[in-house]
């Protein structure tokens, strides 16, 4: 999602934001590996919350946390197929 693409550019403190129809993910940001590596850190850090898809639901509503919610079950029925 654009917006994702945004906070994200400002999080890391640039970064460039391109958008390409058709392609496997719309919106990409290039950045560079320190930029990267300092935002994960950062990122890693500021976690506060005991359940993700409780804390999507609160801070972003319940569609994009049922959105996460058909991710997670189609890993799950990956992982039980899975030896």
């Amino acid at each position: 999602m654009r917006g994702d693409g945004e906070r994200l550019q400002a999080a890391l403190g640039g970064g460039e934001l391109t958008e390409t129809r058709g392609a496997d993910y719309r919106f990409r940001i290039s950045a560079t590996h320190t930029q990267w590596s300092a935002y994960l850190a950062s990122a890693a850090a500021e976690i506060d919350y005991p359940n993700f898809k409780a804390a999507v639901a609160a801070r972003d509503g319940m569609e994009r946390a049922h959105t996460y919610g058909n991710v997670w079950a189609v890993m799950r029925e990956l992982q039980e197929r899975t030896p």
